[in-house]
């Protein structure tokens, strides 16, 4: 590194008053005489709002920048320039665009913005400016990537981050641009992510379900909001239960399966609402029953089957969609015969083809298999002519480690051939006896498998 480069220009060495300064800063290429300057000229909200957008120009797209940056106080330097013109809302916006690129994919300026405070001051931006679209969006883009680690996010939830997200898509959730919500929604995904208990308590009381689904019911020709408020349904109902007493009610399995239909090419989109799709319809409560039957109402079955097929290839897509066909038909015969009628039963048959080397999908799909049966004959019938004995055999032949997939495949293999002597012929023909007797000695100590494996035997005979 130059001597210029580490000290700072030499043409900022002594700051003038006015746009002389701010002209300088503009104009200068390295990252450390920016910090300087932002230190010499703490005072001057004309001088941080420049700096702020010069670092923010000089981090986008350079990594190397980003180090510099780092090392040299930038983090800390905006931190405190955001703490000392907190009524300023160029200087308030031109920081969360300067930490934005500073922490984006760089876990040790992410870890300085923490130790600087400056997950805190992003959270009172959004408040001090309330009204201010511009902030507001910037700080929620901040968020996302100042939040990525657990400590980070306790930090921000401390300092009412989820709140402020929520009360930000509220206030402008009635204008055409839609920059706030994308950025919010992204915020909220991460800031509700899967070890944040608290923080999705926090985002229901403060109505961010609802404030979710109403960007995406007014923007659907938006995907990237479309995928980036998935995501945050899916978050913020890991668990179901009394998380989706709320979204039976405020449209949410509507607004998912809206996305599916405007964005059907889209094989992301579809992975990450199928995503929304089975969090929003799980569990045993009252409540996800109401889900799961507007859910199949809506179309959520057709849609899932048709993303299927169009994304055979996609893992992540076929496991969750596996998932979603596996919730919406357990207790629904309304949905079983949905399901019947889309190809549901070809659907899962061809994932579990295609994946055959997934253990996520063989389990997911040897319970939607159960499912989509579920002691009807006629159903039973169309699994076993369609493969379902064949894919479900070859998945305890590969996975002979894997306690879930031996239990689902014996669970449903047990229902296939029970009252069916094709479907009987077939599992033995495949050797579904002897792998029922190796899945037994593989997991001698696992209940449900000893029990599932026993039982497909005695079926078996």
């Amino acid at each position: 590194m130059s001597r210029e480069s580490t000290t700072g220009s030499s043409s900022l060495g002594l700051l003038e008053e006015g746009d002389t300064e701010i002209e300088a800063i503009e104009a200068v290429g390295d990252v450390e005489s920016v910090v300087a300057a932002m230190r010499e000229r703490m005072g001057s909200a004309g001088v941080q709002e420049t700096a702020c957008r010069t670092l923010m120009k000089l981090t986008i797209h350079s990594a190397e920048n980003q180090t510099r940056a780092g090392i040299v106080g930038a983090v800390e330097a905006v931190a405190a320039a955001m703490c000392t013109h907190a009524g300023s809302v160029g200087v308030q916006e031109a920081a969360c665009c300067a930490l934005r690129n500073l922490t984006s994919k760089n876990a040790e300026n992410r870890i300085r913005a923490g130790t600087a405070g400056a997950v805190e001051a992003v959270a009172a931006a959004m408040r001090e400016h309330a009204k201010s679209a511009s902030v507001k969006e910037e700080a929620c883009s901040a968020l996302t990537n100042l939040s990525f680690n657990e400590e980070s996010r306790i930090r921000a939830g401390a300092a009412g981050a989820v709140e402020a997200v929520a009360a930000a898509m509220c206030a402008h959730a009635g204008a055409e641009d839609d920059g706030v919500q994308v950025a919010a929604c992204f915020a909220m995904f991460i800031l509700t992510s899967a070890n944040a208990t608290t923080h999705r308590a926090r985002a229901e009381y403060a109505g961010a379900l609802e404030a979710v689904v109403a960007a995406m019911c007014k923007h659907t020709g938006n995907k990237y909001l479309q995928s980036a408020g998935c995501r945050a349904l899916r978050n913020m109902t890991i668990g179901g239960g009394k998380h989706n007493a709320r979204v039976a009610y405020v449209g949410a399995v509507e607004a998912v399966v809206a996305a599916m239909r405007m964005h059907a090419c889209d094989a992301s989109m579809q992975a990450r609402a199928c995503g929304a799709m089975r969090n929003l319809t799980n569990g045993v409560a009252e409540a996800d029953d109401e889900s799961r039957t507007r859910a199949g109402d809506a179309g959520a079955i057709e849609a899932t089957v048709a993303a299927m097929r169009a994304h055979a290839v996609n893992r992540d897509l076929q496991e969750r969609a596996c998932g979603v066909l596996r919730n919406l038909t357990t207790s629904s015969v309304q949905n079983e015969i949905r399901a019947y009628n889309a190809g549901a039963i070809e659907a899962v048959v061809t994932a579990m083809s295609v994946h055959a080397d997934c253990v996520l999908v063989q389990e997911t799909a040897s319970v939607a298999i159960r499912n989509l049966t579920s002691g009807n004959m006629k159903y039973i019938a169309r699994a076993g002519t369609s493969g379902a004995v064949e894919a479900l055999v070859e998945a305890m032949r590969r996975h002979t480690e894997s306690p879930g997939v031996q239990s689902s495949a014996c669970v449903a293999l047990y229902f296939l051939v029970e009252d069916n002597a094709e479907n009987k012929t077939r599992a033995l023909h495949e050797g579904a006896k002897g792998l029922a007797k190796a899945a037994l000695k593989a997991h001698p100590n696992n209940k449900r498998v000893v029990h599932e494996a026993r039982d497909l035997l005695t079926q078996l005979g």
